[in-house]
């Protein structure tokens, strides 16, 4: 029986809100769309310049009606202008040259979690302790633990969002957390409301008590 060919289904439309959004997260790419020779969006650009940074993103049938464009033609320069900063991307190296690193700590204590925005001058690494005594009053704690890292490039920086859980690091203490969560025998309001610990004291119950948790 011969083999049917695969349907190959139409990729989905991107939405013009999506393009205009991303399209104002980097100055520096946006920028050099203007330095293209022979683009016909270059008007469109010159416009999203202003909202780069901001938290609002522009309106297409605004900017459309701005440009005095047709709704087909707007959407033509939009694809075309969003395309093309995908396809520099690939290319070009320089377009993005990330010149500032900015660290937001996210401290978890029992009594409050607090934010710190700071720049350090090395990233703790995952599972690392980390002590911040200016703010052990508003949190209740003094020793955390790095729970989580994620990198974000966020309008021509990278910004490192570090998730800090009070404490110190047990690999025998989180495995055993993780499976109980996962077969279900602890919920998430367990996770996040139990002291370590009362939280220790029932992974002991769940998992026998005469094997010991250092």
């Amino acid at each position: 029986m011969p083999r049917k060919k695969p349907i190959k289904l139409p990729e989905p439309i991107v939405k013009s809100s999506q393009m205009l959004y991303n399209l104002t997260k980097s100055r520096a790419a946006l920028q050099r769309r203007l330095v293209q020779e022979g683009k016909p969006y270059a008007p469109l650009v010159t416009e999203l310049l202003p909202w780069v940074g901001g938290e609002q993103v522009p309106m297409a049938k605004e900017l459309q009606e701005k440009l005095g464009l047709k709704p087909t033609l707007f959407r033509r320069w939009l694809e075309t202008c969003y395309a093309d900063l995908i396809a520099l991307l690939a290319t070009e190296a320089n377009v993005l040259q990330v010149r500032e690193v900015v660290h937001h700590l996210y401290l978890h204590g029992k009594r409050k979690t607090v934010e710190v925005q700071c720049r350090l001058p090395v990233t703790p690494r995952l599972y690392e302790q980390v002590e911040l005594p200016l703010v052990g009053a508003e949190t209740g704690e003094y020793s955390y633990y790095v729970d989580s890292i994620t990198h974000a490039l966020e309008l021509d920086r990278i910004v490192i969002h570090i998730s800090l859980k009070a404490g110190y690091y047990n690999a025998y203490v989180e495995h055993l957390r993780e499976r109980a969560y996962f077969e279900g025998t602890i919920t998430y309001n367990d996770l996040t409301e139990l002291s370590s610990f009362e939280l220790q004291e029932k992974l002991r119950d769940l998992y026998g008590r005469n094997k010991p948790i250092h």
